[in-house]
């Protein structure tokens, strides 16, 4: 977890405008990569998909991993 600063709802932002997320799964995003993530688990963001060459987004249901 990483505190909503504003550091992070300006990212959150940026993300939410440059990936076209909604601003729940963009603050996630952002909070992963303040956060120092490499892994960020979720149904609701596509599977695979990397954010600032870091973040890389895993979801826990998909099946064969």
């Amino acid at each position: 977890m990483h505190p909503l600063t504003l550091d992070a709802h300006d990212l959150a932002c940026r993300l939410a405008r440059d990936h076209s997320l909604g601003v729940y799964d963009a603050s996630a995003v952002a909070s992963a990569l303040l956060g120092g993530c490499n892994v960020l688990y979720s149904e609701g963001l596509q599977d695979g998909q990397v954010f600032r060459r870091t973040v890389r987004v895993q979801n826990p249901f998909a099946g064969g991993r």
